[in-house]
């Protein structure tokens, strides 16, 4: 006897009930290929989710960079921002370091990024961390080994402190108090300041900022120290300036305009755009004064118009150097106390530019001449209504170079003030 079939459930009456019916084929093998090619599309969906979203938010997070001001600057930052971020700091290179710490204060001034908060802090802590190693209780900041160029004896081990890593090193821990305050920031700074030795002078007779009162601090503590060498003079300046806005006193502002009478005075009245003072010329037997002027005399000489300038022929690096740091600090004086010091400025950079080692199209890129200088000063200035300095800023930059004072010159405090 056969079986009568099965019959099948009438799925019309299913469909009425449940909805529309399950498909009619039938499992197999082949079945899934459908399946798994629709969830390996969806995964590379999500990662390019993933990825378009990352992107996303490194445009956004890094859209501060426009204040620098185009390409050139934004990619030069991206590219030396994560070597300073990450180098370990060394108590041999406290100036270096303290120019970074300045920088990343800016950076997180425009940024926000606690990325650039912590690493602005963590140099100034750790600049505070060494600000002793000379064993005098004084905060001071020197070289492993204090040359002291025939004026004092040389000092090995940090024993030595120089106005050079010690202005470089105040001004990170005070660009630090500004996004971090700290009482020891401060008062670090202010015991720094008040036990460096300086020299106050008034020259009734000789132009308007002598007769004002001019202050010269010493190249370093000790009573041998040279007096009166001009850009490490004017770094001090920028620190009681900075030092007075943070803290209100006058006194810091009234030591400062001292310091800038020094430096005017040195500019637009002595036309002294030579290494040293020109202190060493109005009292030529004082003992120290006649060492270094024999010493200047082979750096310096006089030009057609009767000024002193670094010698040219060959270029004295570290006299052309220096020259153009004064105009970088001028301008950081300029933005702490209002003064209009364009016309210094413009001078100072004229007169660089007129060697090789301050014209980006004659400066020898590819010899052993250190290209921050010609780079980060330039670049400092690029916002001070001047076109050339950053036309020269974005050819030094095709160069690639990098340090701490070019990385600092990308965010200069004038935008982010």
């Amino acid at each position: 006897m056969v079986k009568p079939a099965i019959e099948a459930p009438d799925r019309t009456a299913l469909r009425a009930i449940d909805g529309p019916p399950f498909p009619t084929y039938r499992r197999s093998s082949e079945n899934g290929i459908p399946a798994r090619r629709m969830a390996r599309w969806l995964a590379i969906a999500a990662f390019l989710a993933v990825v378009f979203m990352q992107w996303g938010a490194k445009a956004v997070a890094e859209g501060w960079l426009r204040i620098l001001g185009g390409p050139a600057f934004e990619e030069a930052f991206r590219q030396q921002a994560p070597r300073l971020l990450k180098s370990p700091l060394a108590a041999d290179r406290s100036a270096d370091d303290g120019v970074a710490g300045a920088a990343f204060a800016n950076a997180y001034k425009a940024s926000h990024d606690a990325l650039y908060l912590n690493r602005a802090r963590e140099i100034a802590d750790f600049l505070i961390t060494n600000a002793s190693l000379a064993g005098d209780g004084i905060p001071g900041w020197g070289p492993k080994l204090s040359i002291g160029y025939g004026f004092c004896p040389d000092a090995d081990n940090f024993k030595g402190k120089d106005l050079w890593e010690t202005t470089r090193a105040l001004n990170a821990i005070l660009k630090a108090n500004e996004i971090t305050p700290s009482r020891a920031y401060v008062e670090t700074a202010r015991k720094a300041v008040e036990n460096w030795p300086s020299e106050e002078r008034r020259l009734a007779n000789d132009g308007p900022y002598a007769s004002r009162g001019m202050r010269f601090y010493r190249k370093e503590p000790e009573s041998c120290a040279r007096k009166y060498v001009k850009n490490t003079n004017l770094a001090m300046g920028e620190v009681l300036y900075r030092l007075a806005r943070q803290t209100g006193e006058k006194r810091y502002e009234q030591r400062g305009e001292a310091v800038l009478n020094a430096e005017l005075w040195e500019i637009l009245t002595r036309k002294n755009f030579g290494y040293h003072g020109a202190m060493i010329y109005v009292d030529p037997q004082e003992p120290q004064n006649q060492k270094v002027l024999k010493a200047e005399r082979n750096k310096v000489q006089i030009d057609v118009d009767g000024r002193i300038v670094c010698r040219n022929e060959p270029p004295d690096a570290s006299c052309w150097n220096h020259l153009a740091f004064e105009a970088y600090e001028l301008y950081q004086v300029q933005l702490l106390s209002g003064r209009d010091l364009a016309e210094p400025i413009g001078q100072i950079m004229s007169i660089y530019r007129a060697s090789s080692l301050g014209d980006t199209l004659r400066f020898p890129w590819q010899g052993g001449d250190s290209p921050t200088h010609i780079t980060a000063y330039n670049c400092h200035l690029r916002n001070s209504g001047k076109a050339v300095y950053r036309d020269e800023c974005l050819r030094a930059l095709q160069h690639n170079p990098k340090s701490s004072m070019i990385f600092y010159s990308l965010l200069p405090d004038d935008l982010v003030r």
